[in-house]
This record gives structure tokens, C-alpha cells and sequence, in this order.
């Protein structure tokens, strides 16, 4: 309960203190010519779960490319995925998610991922995110999710938030936190 209050502090906190314009986690906006990497740690129960390296890269004014290397006391795996932007308001975005599951374990096979992801803005340097994937032809272990927050604390620096689960990993899961850089 303490760190509940901990954390519902610190989020409030930031929202009292926005004034400008940010992105999100695993972000729905596509804007040409963008790159961004991430680095986070994400732990449950006071435990890491995991340690994660992410990538995204705008290539059209819609179309984007997302990298994602997870590492974890479980096993390691690598996600690519393309985001088609089909929904792009000034405060809210929607993209559609497709993409390849690839595990670095020889008893894992590969699936192909669908999913949605959604952001909107809710402050000048606060956006709030979420989403949904789902590998295909996996009958269990098959649905991904997060929901967060991204923070901006200068023009290419931003802190990510909230919680994810990550499809094909039924054991990481849990509150992550995160750096981000626009370059």
C-alpha cells in the first residue's frame, strides 16, 4: 500500500508540474524522420523482471518501425513490428501494430503479433498510452498489454511509466520505468 501511495504521489506530482509536448511508451504516433531509444527496467514485487532496449523509427508520415530486445531470468527475445497510424489528431493518436515474436530460446517457436495502441495527450509534456497485441497461433501465453504514462523532461529526454505485459512471457510482467531520447 505504501508504495502505491508512493507511486499515485510522484504521478500526480507530474501532472501538476506539465507545460509542453511529449510522446508515450510503446507509442501510437508516427512523425517523419523521429527515431527514438528507450531504456527501461520493469520489476514486480520489488524483484526485476526484466531489462529492455527499444527502438522506434518513423519511416513515412504513417508508417513507423518498433525494435524491442527484452532480457530476463526466464528467457530473452527480440520483437519487430511495423505501426500503421490510422487515427493522427493533435491530442489523441491510434495505430494498428503488426509484427514477429522471435524468442532466443531453442525451445520457443517464432509467432507473428497484431495489436492496437493508442495515446492521448492529457497535458502539454503528459501523454497517457495504452495497448493490446496477441500472438498468433499460440494457444496459451498469447496476450500482451501495457498502460503508462511518458513524461517529458526536456526537448529529446522523456520518463516512461506504467505497466506492461509482455505476450509470449506470461512471468514479465510488472510496473516499468524508463528513459527515453529523440535524437
Amino acid at each position: 500500500m505504501k508504495n502505491l501511495k508512493v507511486i499515485m504521489s510522484t504521478l500526480l506530482f507530474l501532472v501538476i508540474l506539465t507545460n509542453g509536448s511529449v510522446f508515450a511508451m510503446y507509442q501510437a504516433e508516427v512523425n517523419p524522420g523521429e527515431k527514438s531509444l528507450c531504456y527501461s527496467v520493469q520489476s514486480l514485487k520489488g524483484n526485476i523482471k526484466s531489462l529492455t532496449l527499444e527502438s522506434d523509427f518513423s519511416l513515412t508520415d504513417n508508417l513507423g518501425l518498433i525494435g524491442v530486445y527484452s532480457f530476463s531470468d526466464n528467457y530473452d527475445f527480440i520483437n519487430l513490428d511495423l505501426k500503421l497510424n490510422m487515427v493522427d489528431e493533435s491530442d489523441y493518436n491510434i495505430s494498428l501494430l503488426g509484427g514477429y515474436y522471435f524468442p532466443l530460446e531453442d525451445d520457443q517457436d517464432s509467432n507473428a503479433k497484431l495489436g492496437i495502441l493508442a495515446s492521448t495527450a492529457v497535458f502539454k509534456r503528459l501523454d497517457l498510452n495504452g495497448g493490446l497485441n496477441v500472438l498468433l497461433g499460440k494457444e496459451e501465453d498469447y496476450l500482451g498489454f501495457e498502460f503508462g504514462f511518458d513524461y517529458r523532461v526536456t526537448r529529446h529526454w522523456y520518463l516512461e511509466g506504467g505497466f506492461r505485459r509482455f505476450a509470449g512471457d506470461k512471468d514479465n510482467e510488472g510496473l516499468s520505468i524508463g528513459i527515453r531520447n529523440y535524437f
